[in-house]
């Protein structure tokens, strides 16, 4: 039992931390001397917080996948994996959609969900860039799967020129 505040006890307490704050620099630098000496922490505290927290968690992916983002993310994350070029920036998929008029780059179809379209396939060695994605309906984007641009207009989905040529004049544009 004391014979004193709580005050008075918490200021007398040996070997207590103090109750003042803490220098934010030192501490940021502390926290991530930890993280690097501890890589699962941040893992396993994630995945609790996502167990104690579905609700918040669907919300959060459904945000992604109306934005976009987890498709963007993906994307870069496949590129990354093959090695590949990936400096696709959200600005760049905007001047796409505008240089194209928010229309498919091919058939030139309206169509409030347009794909970002890689004119040399992933599989093919093209890269997530500013001049191998150009917007593309669904139903051409499935179309030409992996194949070469040429090949595809030769042989599936003849296309006018006037769209090939602006197809041809986005991915030669050096920015």
């Amino acid at each position: 039992m004391y014979y004193c505040c709580k005050k008075c006890k918490n200021s007398t307490r040996i070997g207590e931390k103090s109750k003042t704050p803490e220098n934010p620099v030192k501490a940021k630098e502390r926290f991530r001397r930890f993280l690097i000496n501890n890589p699962d922490y941040m893992r396993m505290y994630s995945r609790k917080w996502a167990e104690r927290n579905p609700d918040k968690v669907k919300e959060k992916r459904h945000r992604q996948i109306d934005s976009g983002l987890n498709a963007h993310h993906c994307q870069q994350r496949r590129a990354r994996q093959s090695e590949l070029p990936c400096s696709l920036k959200r600005e760049d998929w905007d001047d796409a959609l505008l240089y194209f008029n928010y229309k498919c780059a091919y058939c030139g179809a309206h169509d409030p969900n347009l794909q970002k379209e890689h004119v040399v396939a992933q599989s093919k060695g093209g890269g997530y860039t500013r001049d191998n994605i150009i917007p593309a309906c669904g139903s051409c984007n499935s179309s030409k799967q992996a194949r070469s641009l040429e090949d595809w207009v030769r042989e599936i989905r003849p296309i006018e020129a006037s769209s090939l040529y602006r197809v041809y004049t986005w991915i030669n544009f050096v920015a």
